[in-house]
């Protein structure tokens, strides 16, 4: 019953967003988006339209664009983390719009997927690759059968009195799933964030933003052996080590809660037909697992039991982030230029001897060039992207071990429109290599306070290192035809097909991933 009423909600939202009618602004940067290519660069790829910044959504140019979609596909592979499925069947619907109506400008998309996994190995989570090194795992995994929902709104105004934009955005997300063999769990995910955000126009070209959000977050968690009697081992495995000695139980009750809060400072100039751009952000991120055990205190009056939950970890991560972009926006051939770079520092605090033995730091910095050919006659469109990613991450587990994984990432999207049979067509080439700089995993030597290994060191610890310090190379090809219609409705049907091949990995050498999904929708 949850889900219908918030599966009504989000369809109801959706389609306020995605219904076109209304008067129009007036373009900053006039685009359009008839097909794959253009919604690429000016939708998919647009620094306005993914920003946290709601407010900005009027100067990507974009004012009308929806699409519906239906999609399945099917990927497996022997290139997978602990925490991946062996295989897994997915379908799912799509819909998204941008609209204006007078001087509001509305962004909306809802997104519902249906994971059907097999061999997930140490997950008993929804989510376990989570910001948070806490994992409520066994060892004997299954196939489980997930649901996601997703929504999101966005909203942003014109000037009012001539200098002032609003925005608001807000998110909802839930998730639930769980596998049919013992022990038997089941997770349920939400979380929602709600966005406020404002930019003001200064003298002459000059613009100033800022925006603020706020987002909770919360897993349940419910495991039990169904089938017959008996009890199962249970693990909380803590980054490269576990929480404490492994649970045999019958029953086990877990709860995750998060808070999220984050603010963005955006600066942009606009001159001579170019556009630059620069954000900074800082974000903190709080997490505390709450286990509930399956016995507790019992009422000597009523005989009830009652459950007292016992925090366990503490989890807390600073995020900084900084952003500065160049676009050039033209009638024909609009490009842009963007440079990121964020750091992320994080630490896991254990209640029951009340001191930190988890940290973690991560460093990463990127580049990406787009440019967009023929904007002019977008049925014949060109683009191309490219981009470099360079990340470090140390990990620090004490008195027990230390991982630190250095990788440089290069990629390449060449995405072109022409007409095929006198019907509208899209194709898009991926290539992408990921390569390992450097990579360590040191365990501390057996002492008589350390173990020289836990039952998750060679299965998760080991696995998981060389799963992220693997060097491999992938390739995907995308096909699009729009079929005929009488209408601005255009019906089209899209193929996806993508590989991936591990080069060099001390445990996954020679290993792959292939990907393939279809998709049948309409584009408005």
């Amino acid at each position: 019953m949850k889900v219908n009423r918030i599966l009504s909600i989000t369809l109801l939202f959706t389609a306020l967003a995605s219904y076109s009618f209304g008067q129009h602004g007036n373009d900053t940067i006039p685009c359009l988006v008839t097909n794959s290519v253009a919604e690429s660069f000016f939708v998919n790829n647009s620094f306005w339209l993914n920003c946290q910044n709601s407010a900005g959504i009027c100067f990507s140019g974009v004012r009308e664009f929806s699409k519906v979609e239906l999609k399945a596909g099917y990927e497996q592979g022997d290139y997978h983390n602990v925490f991946q499925p062996q295989s897994n069947q997915f379908y799912g619907f799509l819909s998204k719009g941008i609209k204006t109506l007078g001087k509001l400008h509305f962004m909306g998309a809802f997104d519902y997927n249906r994971d059907q996994s097999k061999g997930i190995a140490w997950s008993q989570m929804m989510d376990a690759e989570r910001s948070s090194p806490l994992v409520i795992a066994d060892s004997i995994g299954g196939d489980w059968t997930k649901d996601r929902y997703n929504l999101s709104l966005k909203m942003g105004s014109e000037p009012l009195w001539g200098w002032l934009h609003l925005g608001l955005g807000t998110h909802y997300a839930v998730g639930h799933g769980g596998r049919d063999n013992d022990p038997r769990p089941k997770s349920l995910t939400n979380s929602f964030a709600l966005i406020p955000s404002v930019f003001v126009e200064l003298s002459g070209n000059h613009k100033v933003g800022a925006s603020y959000s706020v987002r909770s977050y919360k897993q349940d968690i419910d495991i039990a052996n169904r089938s017959g009697v008996g009890s199962s081992t249970i693990f909380k495995i803590f980054g490269l080590s576990l929480l404490e000695n492994p649970m045999v139980k019958s029953t086990v009750e877990y709860r995750i809660e998060g808070f999220n809060q984050s603010a963005d400072l955006l600066y942009t100039l606009k001159l001579n037909g170019w556009n630059t751009f620069a954000r900074v952000g800082y974000g903190l991120v709080t997490e505390e697992s709450i286990f509930t055990p399956y016995k507790a205190m019992v009422d000597n009056q009523t005989g009830e039991v009652s459950h007292i939950p016992v925090k366990e970890v503490k989890f807390a991560e600073t995020q900084l982030e900084l952003t500065y972009g160049l676009e050039l926006s033209t009638s024909y051939n609009p490009q842009r230029v963007q440079v990121s770079y964020s750091q992320n520092d994080a630490e896991a605090y254990k209640y029951s001897n009340q001191q930190v033995e988890y940290n973690r730091v991560s460093r990463q910095i990127g580049i990406l060039y787009s440019a967009f050919i023929g904007s002019a006659n977008q049925a014949k469109a060109f683009a191309l992207h490219l981009g470099s990613r360079y990340a470090w991450q140390n990990t620090q587990q004490a008195f027990y071990a230390e991982k630190q994984v250095n990788t440089l990432n290069v990629n390449l999207r060449a995405e072109k429109a022409f007409l095929l049979f006198r019907r509208q067509s899209t194709v898009s080439a991926t290539a992408e290599w990921n390569g390992r700089i450097k990579s360590s995993l040191d365990i501390n030597p057996e002492s008589e306070f350390i173990k020289p290994e836990t039952e998750i060191t060679t299965p998760v610890v080991w696995n998981t290192f060389y799963f992220e310090e693997s060097s491999w190379a992938s390739a995907s090809l995308a096909w699009n035809i729009y079929l005929r219609s009488k209408s601005t409705v255009r019906p089209y049907f899209g193929v996806n097909v993508s590989g991936l091949k591990v080069i060099n990995s001390e445990a996954f050498a020679n290993e792959y991933r292939v990907f393939t999904a279809f998709s049948f929708g309409f584009q408005l």
